[in-house]
């Protein structure tokens, strides 16, 4: 059985290019995208934006190899999007496994949950009426803020 393990492809569009060839060439039997799947620049807008062309990749990805295709979000990502990313789910292209564990043949997947590491920049980005639900500030010498 084949396992294909990535990260952090920030919505570089030759990385996910790259990725959905490795799918078809290679069929792996899960194909696990663990987090940083959105733009690493820009804004709340350009990832949402981004989710028309994650569901393009998702979709070749499934057509090309039968993979299950199991995706998480990671600290670069605005996890308040996260509901798109069910979407996506719900239509069978993915599997989202933020908070969330996923058994299939033996194996166990097991997802983050709302990682981010700087919230005050997340927040002067993010439109005013969208509720921050789940992070807990902590603030380490020097005036730096974390979230756990």
């Amino acid at each position: 059985m084949k396992i294909l393990v990535t990260s952090d492809l920030h919505q570089w569009i030759p990385k996910w290019k790259d990725l959905v060839k490795i799918v078809g060439k290679e069929k792996p039997r899960f194909a696990l995208i663990a987090g940083d799947l959105l733009p690493k620049t820009g804004s709340y807008s350009a990832q949402k934006r981004f989710f028309s062309e994650l569901k393009t990749y998702c979709q070749q990805m499934k057509c090309s190899a039968s993979s299950t295709v199991l995706t998480y979000f990671g600290n670069d990502d605005f996890h308040i999007l996260e509901p798109l990313l069910d979407e996506l789910e719900a239509g069978g292209l993915c599997l989202n496994l933020n908070g969330r564990v996923h058994r299939e043949e033996g194996l166990v997947f097991c997802g983050m949950n709302r990682v981010r590491d700087y919230l005050s920049a997340v927040s002067q980005s993010v439109p005013p009426r969208v509720e921050m639900k789940g992070f807990k500030m902590y603030h380490p010498p020097g005036g730096q803020r974390a979230a756990h």
